[in-house]
């Protein structure tokens, strides 16, 4: 099983933008290999969302905490909300470029966040 996402590229394209067959092409849609993206993406429950393909729990507060802060004010942060069990929870971490990665949905126009 691949450990990517799949893009969600369904249609083949030129330089130009111009829509092209996809055989042959090279272009993701071709193959449409990766991980699919469950529907929907995010079960939301409480103040946290679990996210369906990458089994991460994300609260719903994008900020919940004021920034910006520094590496060692965010562990700290950390560090405290596991202390607190914030929504449950005693394993928060920063996530990782790969963790926010995972959001953008390269098939959307706006692609900061998959819908859910």
């Amino acid at each position: 099983m691949s450990c990517y996402l799949e893009t969600g590229q369904t249609t083949c394209h030129d330089p130009d933008g111009e829509q092209i067959p996809c055989q042959g092409s090279g272009q993701d849609a071709e193959f449409a290999r990766g991980l699919a993206w469950p529907s929907p993406r995010f079960e939301a429950g409480g103040e946290t969302a679990v996210d369906r393909l990458t089994g991460l729990t994300w609260t719903l507060d994008a900020n919940p905490v004021e920034l910006p802060l520094d590496w060692r004010a965010a562990l700290g942060f950390i560090d405290q909300t596991n202390r607190e069990r914030a929504h449950g929870f005693d394993d928060w971490r920063m996530p990782s470029r790969k963790d926010l990665r995972s959001l953008i949905d390269a098939a959307a126009i706006n692609s900061d966040m998959p819908g859910t």
